[in-house]
């Protein structure tokens, strides 16, 4: 079903419709200024319009705020301070349980204030990074009479334009792949069709003429075009009719978005979360059953017992995890803009971390994106004035004024190819990426002419006659093998070719009887800095796939040219002839598909990610990289190119450069890995302490291993303190391989080293208890026995906490082959200092009931560091012995 246009009441539209129904006579005098803009008079314009701002989604700071509250970890926490106030409230009236539930409100609001404010900022930093891939176009400069256009000399008196910088009056040029930039009445067209479904719905492209032809709605003026619709074919120049806020699209509250995808990072993420938030609730009726018999069963332990059950659930509770998430992409997203890398949607950044795969064009990303005109040559071998005079007819009166093939050929040929002959443009037919041609028809005084040139597989299958030393004859097989043996010979030297044709018999542009002229040769170079950036993605174990519209042998000249490991390379008809499985196959060896269509691109993408189960970046700049761009997992286009492909794709390099684009991986590798390395150690050291407890209280017949509201402090400070996980230092070797997500991988690893922070807080039990006496001035009813217990048990499982981070961090050994950052190591000790600040205080200390240590219980926590260390590390060594692997 096709959706309705938005109704509004937009304050322009009379204006519009006016202007849209105006001869070009009257045009300049409906609009009231000047048509055509100089440099001196933008700036007046500009005081008086405003500027041509891009209008950017506002932050919905109710939706985000609601948002953090009912994230399932918040909303377990909420149930359970509820329940401790109404616990508060009808039994106890003990300050320390309001106390508690008010330390649980006081996490939800940290844990959601950061992830809040992680977010606002994102947008900030997006809204400004906006501005550095603005859109720029092509601008008539000074004033121009749009009742007399000549074409050619427009296109010689153009200027590049920021968008934002365009006032009403302004003459612009557009083409295929650009997103209209403000609201235009078109005054020259060739061949232009719209894609108007961002305002309209309407999934079909519109075709768009200089005069209104039957449009009778605003929507439906067929000289008007929107600003945010996109040009999908032709050219057109327009007079910038509305700026800023007063375009059409600007008016509209509702946008038709696209519907957001979910990662696999974010799918494996949200099992972990289900999966911890079942555990917590299943392990609750366990400790309450568990403590309520052992304090004795009546109606106050079960009262003690469900307040410890449920403290416990908060302490299990890792509700950092999305503030951690959000601050480490926040921080990613920042360290890669200084890397020239715009990210539009800080989801990607993880993304980047996956990738596998990368996909990538030839022309313009392996090689310099000028081309030029190397040679051009006849039948006979010779490079003709008569086939040079050809190439520039077609060259110069082509509509697509950027293309890369046609600034080539102006830049060697120009007028005096002409020998004083003066030909007029009738008719011309585009270049587009499935016929792969070009035409245009010219007339000399009565004589017609129509010159023609494209691909060679494409011209071939239109000729029907060739030139030989002047004469036209019916062309042969053995021409037609003779012309491609030359292509051949030509391409293994890495010339790109094209075939010139004409005919002049035909009143129109036709595609047959075509007369074969000549070829020509361009030669493109390789990049300065392209065969290091090729080396830096083969030793960060990412595939290389060029995907080419160039002939197999040009590419594969550019792929060994350039070092690329094992150069194999298919046309795009020998891979499309294999069935799926052998598709699949044939992507694990092959690397170059040349020939390849815009939908046969995004086809060969799909296979890699769907029979490879590879995660592929796709890299293109072109209207023609639209699909693969929207197809590939991550989308990367630069700043340079078509505001199409910006638009479709997720990342933004605003240099195109492989290096800086390497980066850009390797960034996201490391963000991904800091951030499955606070998840797997925050599960880990939860599951260890939960394994603690639930043996303290089967073991402890009189007391608590800890308070409840002492293990509700514990909790927050090791929120505070897993902040800093984002600014840890990622081993080199550890991101030299694409990560991949695994939620099962991290309940193991959760469940087998939890078991050391077990173990340790086991020992350290039997050393306070049995060692220094602690049970049995427990037994004996020693006052403070039960309080400096606990003291002991809450620094003991602080410092062992952080020691563990320090281990757990790296696969190698730690503080040894592998250190961390300044900012982790001092991050730690501040918490621990704080830890025994809170201890040993005495008016803090009071409020939570601490009782200080024995003195020398600080040198058997130097042995417990210690033992840590050790314990931690040959956990470590057999895990990865086990399991082949860490993270």
């Amino acid at each position: 079903m096709k959706k309705k246009t938005a109704e509004l009441r937009y304050q322009e539209e009379q204006k519009v419709l006016d202007l849209a129904n105006s001869k070009l006579l009257n045009f300049e005098e409906n609009l009231k200024v000047e048509i055509g803009v100089s440099s001196a008079s933008r700036q007046q314009r500009q005081e008086v319009q405003g500027k041509n701002e891009l209008i950017h989604k506002k932050f919905n700071h109710f939706k985000k705020l609601l948002s953090v509250l009912i994230e399932p970890f918040n909303l377990l926490l909420l149930a359970i301070a509820i329940a401790e106030i109404l616990i508060y409230a009808l039994k106890t009236h003990q300050t320390i349980d309001l106390v508690s539930a008010f330390v649980i409100l006081f996490m939800i609001v940290l844990a959601g204030g950061v992830d809040y404010f992680q977010e606002y900022k994102a947008y900030k930093s997006n809204k400004e990074l906006h501005h550095m891939i603005e859109n720029a176009f092509m601008v008539h400069d000074g004033k121009m009479d749009i009742n007399n256009i000549d074409i050619k000399k427009v296109k010689n008196n153009l200027q590049k334009l920021d968008q934002s910088e365009l006032v009403v009056g302004d003459v612009i040029f557009l083409q295929a792949g650009d997103v209209v930039p403000a609201d235009i009445r078109i005054i020259y067209s060739q061949n232009v069709m719209l894609d108007e479904s961002s305002l309209t719905g309407e999934s079909e492209a519109v075709a768009k003429f200089s005069e209104n032809k039957t449009g009778k709605k605003m929507i439906e003026m067929q000289n008007i075009a929107f600003s945010q619709t996109t040009v999908t074919e032709g050219s057109l120049l327009g007079v910038v009719i509305n700026v800023g806020i007063q375009n059409y699209a600007a008016s509209i509250s509702t946008m038709a978005e696209e519907q957001e995808t979910v990662s696999e990072y974010e799918k494996g993420l949200a099992k972990v979360v289900k999966l911890l938030v079942i555990s917590i609730l299943a392990m609750i009726p366990v400790i309450l059953l568990t403590t309520g018999f052992r304090l004795g069963g009546q109606e106050n332990s079960w009262i003690q017992a469900l307040i410890f059950a449920l403290t416990i659930a908060v302490s299990l509770i890792p509700e950092a995890l999305p503030a951690i998430i959000s601050s480490n992409l926040q921080l990613g997203s920042k360290k890669m803009a200084k890397d020239k890398v715009v990210i539009k949607d800080l989801s990607v950044v993880q993304n980047m971390g996956s990738v596998n795969v990368l996909a990538m064009d030839k022309t313009g990303t392996l090689t310099n994106e000028e081309v030029t005109l190397n040679k051009w040559i006849n039948y006979d071998g010779i490079q003709s004035n008569e086939l040079g005079q050809l190439i520039y007819l077609n060259a110069s009166n082509q509509q697509n004024l950027t293309n890369k093939i046609e600034q080539g050929i102006l830049k060697v040929l120009n007028e005096t190819c002409l020998n004083n002959k003066t030909y007029n443009l009738l008719a011309d037919k585009p270049f587009d990426h499935e016929s792969r041609i070009a035409s245009v028809l010219v007339q000399n005084d009565q004589e017609l002419l129509q010159i023609t040139k494209g691909s060679v597989d494409e011209m071939l299958r239109h000729i029907d006659f060739i030139r030989i030393n002047d004469e036209v004859k019916k062309i042969t097989q053995k021409n037609i093998d003779q012309i491609l043996k030359e292509v051949k010979e030509y391409s293994e030297q890495g010339f790109r070719t094209l075939i010139i044709g004409s005919n002049n018999k035909s009143k129109k542009i036709v595609d047959q009887n075509l007369i074969y002229e000549g070829m020509m040769l361009f030669e493109e170079t390789i990049k300065p800095n392209a065969k290091e950036a090729i080396k830096l993605i083969h030793d960060y174990n990412i595939d290389l796939k060029i995907l080419t519209g160039d002939a197999k042998e040009v590419a594969l000249k550019i792929a060994k040219t350039l070092e690329i490991q094992n150069p194999i390379a298919l046309n795009s008809d020998e891979f499309f002839k294999m069935n799926d499985d052998e598709m699949g196959e044939a992507l694990k060896t092959v690397n170059i598909i040349a020939k390849l269509s815009p939908i046969e691109k995004a086809k060969v993408i799909e296979i890699l990610q769907t029979k490879d189960n590879a995660s592929v970046a796709y890299l293109g700049d072109g209207v023609n990289d639209m699909v693969s761009l929207k197809k590939a997992d991550v989308g990367i286009s630069v700043n340079n190119g078509t505001s199409l492909a910006k638009s479709a794709s997720s990342v933004i390099l605003l240099e195109k450069d492989l290096a800086v684009l390497e980066k850009s991986f390797v960034k996201g590798r490391e963000i991904f890995t800091n951030a499955i390395k606070y998840i797997n150690i925050t599960i880990a050291a939860n599951f260890g302490l939960l394994l603690t407890l639930i043996i303290s209280s089967i073991w402890f017949s009189k007391f608590t291993a800890m308070q409840p509201v002492q293990l509700l402090l514990q909790n927050l400070l090791y929120d505070f303190a897993n902040l800093i996980f984002v600014f840890d230092k990622v081993d080199k070797f550890s991101i030299e391989h694409p990560k991949k997500w695994s939620a099962n991988r991290i309940i193991v690893f959760a469940f087998w080293n939890g078991i050391v922070a077990t173990i340790i807080s086991v020992i350290n039990f039997l050393i306070i208890g049995y060692g220094m006496g602690l049970f049995n001035e427990i037994s004996n009813g020693v006052d403070g026995a039960i309080q400096r217990f606990q003291t002991t048990f809450f620094l003991e499982s602080m410092i062992t906490h952080m020691m563990l981070i320090l281990v757990y961090r790296t696969e190698k050994i730690s503080l040894i082959q592998s250190r961390p950052s300044w900012q982790l190591v001092l991050g730690m000790v501040f918490f621990i200092g704080l830890s025994f600040l809170i201890t040993y205080i005495h008016p803090i200390a009071h409020v939570v009931n601490f009782e200080q240590p024995n003195n020398y219980w600080l040198l058997v926590l130097l042995g417990l560091i210690a033992m840590t260390w050790v314990l931690g590390e040959c956990s470590k060594f057999g895990y990865k012995k086990l399991f082949k692997q860490w993270y």
